[in-house]
């Protein structure tokens, strides 16, 4: 009996002495994961700052969370490192593809998506922007940061159904500026796709808007010239000369809108004086190799041969 007491007492001496260590065990991890938390956590703070090593050590410390990657991403995301924050941002997906995540995380690996859409967009690479802002609308549908760009990658490759439903969606949470942007490119886009109207359109709301630029300033003035609104058209282009006195552009277009103007007129009411005068002037402040001011050389060419200039 007495051996049978001793054996019951070491048994629970055994099991008193394991759940103490267990329970000591559990402690030491709880602290040492509190303090590798912590770390994490003044780690993210350097890699926000552009600190590679602090990204080595907190991915070595946590490699299934997505936060470390997302600010690396958001570093690299400049001029000078788009290259590389492609290519940083692929390999991640790589290592998180292994884990799984919950919803705050896949918040995150949805604006990682976002950023490698963006870069993208940087390197004019708009079809892979394209997929990498759906992946992050599938994520996150409210990802606003994102819509503009997304909108503006499916305008660069023409899907433009595609961009309009996107831009109805989520016209309302874009800022004035967003939007403003966004009508810049649709507006180019329906030009270079030729669908005047619908760029005229655009550029007209531009206008309204707050001002434009030269690009779209003039070609709201070659959409007049196209037309047939000449008188509207010269007003733009003579206002262009005042206020860019040092652009070859300006008077090039009024040697191509007084060209038009003077094809309606009779042989014998037909003067191109101001055709050449408009030329040379834009020959004098061209330095570069413009493919329609070499056509209007052309042209000018071919009315000293008709004899309609000296």
């Amino acid at each position: 009996m007495k051996n049978k007491g001793t054996k019951a007492t070491a048994v629970i001496i055994i099991i008193v002495v394991v759940i103490v260590l267990s329970v000591a065990l559990l402690l030491v991890n709880r602290m040492k994961d509190s303090e590798n938390s912590e770390r994490y956590d003044s780690l993210l703070v350097e890699i926000s700052q552009g600190n590679e090593e602090a990204f080595r050590e907190a991915v070595s410390l946590y490699p299934q969370r997505p936060i470390a990657y997302l600010e690396r991403a958001v570093w690299l995301l400049h001029p000078d490192t788009i290259e590389e924050c492609i290519d940083f941002i692929t390999r991640a997906f790589t290592v998180l593809s292994t884990f799984e995540f919950n919803d705050n995380e896949l918040q995150q690996i949805g604006s990682l998506y976002s950023i490698l859409g963006s870069a993208n967009i940087e390197i004019s690479n708009y079809q892979n922007a394209i997929i990498s802002f759906s992946n992050a609308v599938n994520i996150n549908p409210q990802g606003f940061d994102m819509h503009r760009d997304y909108i503006i990658a499916l305008i660069k490759v023409e899907l433009i159904d595609e961009a309009n439903s996107m831009y109805d969606k989520f016209m309302n949470e874009q800022t004035e500026d967003d939007l403003h942007f966004i009508h810049e490119h649709f507006a180019d886009a329906y030009y270079a796709m030729g669908d005047y109207e619908k760029a005229m359109e655009y550029y007209l709301m531009l206008h309204q808007e707050r001002g434009i630029n030269f690009i779209t300033w003039q070609n709201i003035g070659v959409l007049h010239q196209h037309f047939g609104d000449f008188h509207a058209a010269r007003l733009i282009f003579t206002g262009m000369m005042l206020a860019y006195p040092d652009d070859y552009r300006p008077p090039m277009r009024l040697a191509y809108l007084a060209i038009d103007e003077q094809l309606l007129l009779d042989n014998d009411d037909q003067d191109y004086s101001e055709v050449l005068r408009m030329y040379n002037l834009s020959q004098t402040l061209n330095d570069t190799d413009d493919v329609d001011l070499m056509r209007l050389s052309g042209i000018i060419a071919e009315l000293r041969q008709h004899g309609w200039l000296d």
